[in-house]
């Protein structure tokens, strides 16, 4: 809050710099593509608030903060190769930022206005997003714990929505794209990987299927090298198929495609040392 004041020339004390801070871990949400979808395809013809649930999504595609985001005008975007990318210099970052257009929905939502949105405020913005979340049907329970004993709360996924929502979930869904670390923390404006690590959310489940998803790519992707190289009879890497040979060998995959992958890896390994293969 101090920050945010002095970058608002309200004031320029630097000593609170040096206060302690205690952290604690926040409960926040952020909304899934499915969820973001749901919004998309609400029928808010002649509604007040479509144009809330516009802005709210395209903060939602961007990734900058809401004092930023309504800002957008129409000379912050150019094109490169015939792709269109927002340029905008955040209040709190001393360089501008370059945000490609990575979602379709993004140029529909901007279309509506002329590239220049309309003029809201974040205190309405953060009330109608809760609204809007709620007509979608973004009702999933979450639990969050309070306090110094952490105790839990019930809620509705929708009532947990509010402007910051739009920030945490463009950086959740790019990293879940598997977008580098680094190139997304050049939009989001994190100095520290670490500060940017305790801000995206994905539950454990996601990150076990983001896990899965990246080792059957990696074997998938040994494979295929393999083949090219004429050393294995490469086939499309999925349960139950064969996906790979070596002279009288045959790889195949087990029902679980979690310990298989791991399973396939060591095998070609053990194959590429014997063959003389080189994977990449």
């Amino acid at each position: 809050i101090m920050t945010a004041a002095r970058y608002d020339g309200l004031h320029t004390n630097i000593h609170y710099e040096n206060f302690p801070i205690v952290e604690e871990e926040v409960d926040n949400i952020y909304l899934t593509e499915d969820e973001l979808k749901a919004i998309a395809e609400l029928d808010l013809t002649g509604s007040r608030l479509d144009k809330y649930r516009d802005i709210f999504l395209i903060g939602c595609y961007v990734g900058l903060r809401v004092s930023d985001l309504l800002r957008i005008r129409k000379e912050h975007f150019y094109t490169v190769d015939g792709k269109e990318i927002l340029r905008i210099r955040p209040k709190k970052c001393p360089t501008g930022v370059h945000i490609p257009f990575l979602w379709q929905d993004l140029k529909f939502r901007l279309d509506k206005y002329d590239y220049s949105l309309p003029k809201v405020t974040e205190q309405h913005l953060r009330s109608e997003a809760k609204e809007i979340g709620r007509l979608a049907g973004i009702n999933s329970p979450v639990i969050i714990e309070t306090g110094k004993h952490k105790r839990s709360k019930p809620y509705e996924k929708w009532e947990l929505i509010s402007s910051h929502t739009c920030r945490r979930t463009a950086c959740t869904n790019m990293f879940k794209m598997r977008i580098p670390v680094k190139q997304i923390m050049m939009i989001s404006g994190h100095k520290k990987e670490s500060t940017f690590y305790k801000y995206i959310k994905i539950s454990a489940e996601e990150n076990a299927s983001l896990m899965k998803k990246a080792i059957s790519e990696t074997v998938s992707g040994y494979v295929t090298y393999a083949s090219k190289q004429g050393d294995f009879d490469g086939i499309n890497f999925s349960q139950g198929q064969i996906i790979g040979r070596s002279e009288n060998k045959i790889i195949c995959c087990d029902d679980d495609i979690s310990i298989s992958a791991v399973t396939v890896a060591e095998r070609l390994v053990k194959l590429s040392k014997r063959n003389k293969v080189t994977f990449f």
